[in-house]
């Protein structure tokens, strides 16, 4: 039989050992004194009044432990909330901070939070397949409290809106042991350096589904991501590393690095990825998304000049003006376009991530356009290149189809946005004399690659004039072929060997209008 207490006028004090099947408070000062252990076999409801739990004090409830508004629950810093047995159960805290939450119920029963919720010390987890489920409400953990106990089978279920939040004072590392309703997947947020203000917190749920800014051009990715919120720190130095689960892969798990979203767009600095842990880092310096997606290595301004089309600081879009651009590269990357996205585009130009270990292995290979001033852009024509499943680190070479190609002489990082700008100096290459002095401090690659051999001759064998008077026809070298062609040095549409702006000129000054025998090579290793 149920047994109802009512405390309406009474001071009421536990001694070491007290239980009754429902407990609730309308008025009175509840005492449960150091050392002993109060057990409700069902629920506490604090209406009014003082339940208060001093020095190692437990209070053990089967059911639902409901502390009202205008009530007061006072837990001292060694006393215990134990939230147990074979029913579901529910807090509610009203404002009032809890020293040490016990979860301990019986298997697959969960405990759920019905407002925002503060532990000063601890939240521990003492049986199996038991979760503690905060939906829309916050766990705040002040600073110095801990969470132990925490496995695959018990877990803070944090897939609402609301956070584990955890206060700090300094920098640390603090694993959040979230979960959804199915899956644990804990994100350790490790922190080295920053300012911790008075309220200093870092906030943490979990999302069962794709991130919804998901990079469009994603093939490899996990449907799940954790939501990082950072609360009055500044100049925070810090990673955070997720757990996911097999369900959540997406095509080929060895290509899912870890990736965060902030500020509406996305950084893989600080990302690393462990396919046996399951786990993706990246660094964390303000509010952000951590998910894990093909890496997506990034320019924000990388500038060649090709000297063919060049002229007074631009360059030349006679291939675009007449509509010769082809809507495939020409450089078997496989990129492909419906339209040419700007008039400013010059031609398709290649580029390459080689290997930041060796300069000769190319890892990786795309094909974009370059515009009239030399950015090198995107298939859309903006200027953020995304270079999908980049290297992190690497040499970065370019190439163009009728001049030489050049090559960084140091490796660049991709893991933020890059700026690499091959036109300010002849240093800027690889090599010897890899690039044309194009006047007024501003330098190109070396046009005249007809046959696209890696050099550039006038004479002898395999010379490139020859391969322009093919192309107009040996028996009809005053002919002009207009068309998309790489015997079409200057790139202006046309092909000539003979007449005003003809080709095989351009060669020749290449090598040398008094060294015609001589060779042009390209500096690539």
């Amino acid at each position: 039989m149920k047994k109802n207490i009512f405390y309406s006028i009474l001071a009421i004090t536990i001694m070491p050992l007290f239980s009754q099947a429902q407990l609730v408070n309308e008025g009175a000062t509840i005492t449960v004194t150091s050392g002993a252990t109060l057990t409700v076999n069902g629920d506490v409801q604090n209406n009014s009044g003082t339940l208060d739990l001093q020095g190692t004090a437990t209070m053990k409830v089967s059911k639902d432990l409901l502390n009202e508004a205008g009530a007061t629950l006072t837990t001292a810093s060694g006393s215990t909330v134990e939230m147990y047995g074979a029913d579901a159960s529910a807090i509610k805290s009203s404002g009032a901070t809890i020293a040490q939450l016990k979860v301990n119920k019986d298997a697959s029963i969960d405990v759920s939070t019905l407002d925002d919720m503060i532990i000063s010390n601890s939240v521990s987890f003492a049986a199996d397949n038991n979760k503690l489920n905060i939906g829309g409400d916050n766990l705040t953990l002040n600073d110095g409290a801990t969470i132990s106990g925490n496995s695959g089978l018990r877990y803070i279920q944090a897939d609402g809106v609301g956070k584990v939040v955890k206060e700090l004072s300094a920098a640390e590392t603090f694993e959040y042991p979230v979960g959804d309703g199915s899956n644990y997947s804990p994100v350790t947020v490790a922190s080295t350096s920053g300012t911790f203000g008075a309220s200093a917190s870092i906030g943490v749920n979990v999302t069962d589904a794709d991130h919804p800014n998901k990079h469009a051009d994603a093939d490899a990715w996990i449907s799940r991501y954790w939501t990082v919120d950072i609360t009055d720190i500044t100049d925070l130095v810090a990673t955070a590393t997720g757990t996911y689960v097999d369900a959540d892969i997406n095509g080929t798990e060895t290509d899912i690095y870890g990736a965060s979203y902030e500020a509406g767009d996305w950084s893989y600095s600080g990302t690393a990825s462990d396919d046996a842990a399951n786990t993706v880092t990246a660094d964390v310096t303000q509010d952000m998304d951590l998910t894990g997606q093909n890496f997506f290595g990034r320019f924000a301004n990388l500038k060649v000049f090709l000297q063919g089309p060049y002229s007074s600081g631009t360059m030349k879009t006679d291939l675009n003006d007449n509509g010769y651009l082809p809507l495939n590269t020409p450089y078997g990357t496989g990129e492909s376009v419906a339209s040419i996205p700007s008039a400013n585009i010059v031609d398709w130009i290649k580029i390459e991530l080689r290997d930041k270990n060796d300069n000769t292995s190319v890892l990786k290979s795309y094909s974009r356009f370059i515009d009239k001033d030399g950015q090198i852009v995107s298939l859309d024509g903006t200027d953020s290149l995304w270079l999908k499943d980049a290297p992190t680190e690497a040499y970065v070479a370019i190439r163009h189809r009728n001049h030489l190609g050049i090559m960084n002489p140091s490796t660049t990082v991709l893991t933020s946005y890059a700026s690499y700008d091959f036109t300010t100096g002849s240093g800027q290459a690889w090599g010897t004399d890899p690039m044309k002095d194009l006047g007024g401090g501003t330098w190109g690659m070396w046009m005249g690659n007809a046959n696209g051999n890696g050099n550039v001759k006038y004479n002898g064998s395999s010379n490139d004039r020859v391969k322009i008077l093919v192309r107009v026809g040996i028996g009809t070298p005053n002919n002009t072929v207009t068309g998309y062609y790489d015997e079409d040095i200057n790139m202006d549409a046309k092909v000539k060997y003979n007449g005003s702006k003809n080709d095989r000129v351009k060669v020749l000054t290449v090598v040398g209008i008094s060294t015609p025998n001589a060779t042009k090579t390209e500096q690539l290793p």
